[in-house]
């Protein structure tokens, strides 16, 4: 299923009134094989939120700080990475704040935290590249 198809399913719920202002924002899940950083940016307009497993080897790459006043040169495209399979590279993050929410939900507040993931025309997209499988040779 693609973004555009998970936009006109999540916009038809809207029009037949199983979605209200207030109500929880509808969570999309998804497999390993979707890009969930740019589903979240490409979906960042409607009352969604995505959750995905993200490969053990995945590498993100942190927001650029704002830029310092009357610096010279081309600014940069990333900063830090954060590397999964390495706890050294997450470190504190000031995380984006979250949309506001309904001021009474009547649900206790989540015992894990909330995940935000950035998506943009910076993310990473696809899967990273693997070696052929037996499937995709030629005989």
């Amino acid at each position: 299923m693609t973004a555009r198809q998970m936009r006109e399913l999540i916009e038809r719920l809207i029009e037949a009134g199983q979605w209200r202002q207030g109500d929880l924002d509808i969570l999309i899940v998804v497999d390993a094989g979707y890009d969930v950083p740019r589903l979240a940016f490409l979906l960042e307009d409607l009352p969604v939120q995505v959750l995905g497993r993200m490969r053990s080897d995945r590498v993100l790459r942190r927001a650029v700080p704002p830029r310092e006043p009357h610096t010279m040169g081309r600014p940069p495209r990333h900063s830090g990475e954060f590397v999964f399979g390495d706890p050294s590279t997450w470190g504190a993050y000031p995380m984006p704040r979250p949309r506001p929410r309904p001021a009474s939900t009547g649900r206790p507040p989540p015992r894990h935290g909330i995940v935000f993931t950035r998506g943009g025309p910076t993310a990473p997209r696809g899967p990273p590249s693997r070696a052929p499988s037996r499937s995709s040779r030629a005989p």
